[in-house]
């Protein structure tokens, strides 16, 4: 059985905000976001530095075993729980880097005990994230409105024996 890639990750650094940026307008991340929008560079500038510096965002820069950036995961954090985003840059898609990827996220995140509860929006058809989420004990938790939009929601809760 394959193992698939192994997968670090970093906080998120002022550096960063250009590849984010790209990776952000990508077309297939804008189809997949709770807004498909195209960001402008200034809208995402601003966001990035507020996001880096804000002390209830989590916000981690994925690297393949090279240390080349693979992705990003970001958590919004309300209280003990969080809302979790995640995109692969376009040429690491479909290596399994965003499977890996959150799994060492989540881990670390449920191991510092910051959380009890993690939540993703997915669109019905983004199928690839279905998957990711569910391979990493995310479940499903019916529907959510966002900006009049319907998304799936996934969530996982940290077992409380752990604790």
């Amino acid at each position: 059985m394959k193992e698939g890639p192994v997968i670090y990750f970093r906080p998120a650094a002022l550096e960063d905000c250009r590849k984010i940026f790209d990776w952000r307008n990508n077309p297939a991340a804008r189809d997949n976001s709770l807004s498909s929008e195209p960001v402008s560079w200034q809208d995402h500038e601003r966001w990035f530095k507020a996001k880096v510096f804000d002390p209830k965002t989590l916000f981690y820069v994925l690297l393949a075993e090279n240390e080349k950036p693979v992705g990003q995961i970001r958590i919004d954090l309300d209280g003990s729980e969080g809302i979790i985003s995640i995109t692969v840059a376009p040429e690491a898609r479909g290596r399994g880097y965003g499977d890996k990827g959150l799994k060492a996220v989540v881990d670390h995140i449920f191991q510092e005990k910051r959380l009890s509860r993690l939540v993703a929006l997915v669109k019905e058809d983004n199928v690839s994230s279905q998957k990711i989420f569910s391979n990493n004990s995310f479940i499903p938790n019916g529907k959510r409105l966002v900006g009049g939009r319907s998304f799936l929601e996934f969530e996982r809760l940290i077992n409380i024996e752990q604790i």
